[in-house]
């Protein structure tokens, strides 16, 4: 068996096993346990440990089907789980990068409402809309929402991914995406399949890294010194 069957085997075995269970077990005894002030960063690990097995095994179901028009799902999945993983990384490198993810979610919100008011959508409920989320934002220590969010790849460079981001997620967007390439020059055949199992292969290496991750901030693992 050669080494990229058995990391795919092994991102398998780590969405089938107990380890699945021990990791959702340990994030629901986190959350309970949190503090009023620190319930914020179970929330971020949290979501990402959900993120991270969601889009693992939507896309171990694309590969077990083998369709060839399932390759730019494949391609989606692969770029989530890419990103996904430099987050967890992110945020696991101090609770000072994981409050600014966590305060990315108020900064989301706030630019898609600056382009309702850009698109002259709606334009007093926006401007209201900005104005509470703004004070409700306040209130969990996030003051400066409209500020831009940080991008996943300054994310990347801080963990010291950024050369495996920029080749992984331009390969894995000229598929994802409607691109000229993908709409008049489509993949078929051996060729979709062999693109897939690439894709597969790299979304379970990062996958891995990810659980191992979370394994660790949740005392499931010793971190290697």
């Amino acid at each position: 068996m050669s080494d990229i069957d058995d990391l795919i085997n092994e991102a398998v075995s780590v969405s089938t096993s107990s380890r699945h269970e021990d990791l959702n077990k340990k994030v629901v005894e986190f959350c309970q346990k949190a503090s009023d002030e620190n319930y914020w960063l179970e929330k971020v690990f949290s979501g990402l440990a959900y993120r991270n097995f969601h889009d693992f095994l939507k896309l171990k179901k694309l590969i077990a089907k083998n369709e060839d028009d399932d390759l730019p799902v494949i391609a989606y999945y692969s770029r989530n789980l890419l990103e996904v993983g430099i987050w967890t990384a992110f945020c696991f490198q101090s609770a000072e990068n994981a409050h600014i993810f966590y305060s990315d979610v108020g900064r989301d919100g706030d630019d898609l409402l600056k382009k309702n008011l850009e698109m002259g959508i709606d334009k007093e409920s926006t401007i209201t809309a900005r104005a509470e989320l703004k004070q409700n934002a306040a209130k969990q220590n996030v003051h400066d929402i409209e500020q831009r969010f940080t991008s996943v790849h300054k994310a990347a460079k801080e963990v010291g991914l950024e050369k495996l981001f920029l080749c992984a997620n331009k390969q894995l967007s000229k598929f994802a995406h409607p691109t000229a390439l993908q709409i008049i020059s489509p993949r078929s055949g051996q060729e979709a399949q062999d693109l897939a199992k690439s894709f597969y292969t790299q979304a379970s290496v990062q996958f891995c890294q990810s659980i191992y991750i979370l394994e660790i901030r949740y005392g499931l693992r010793e971190q290697e010194s």
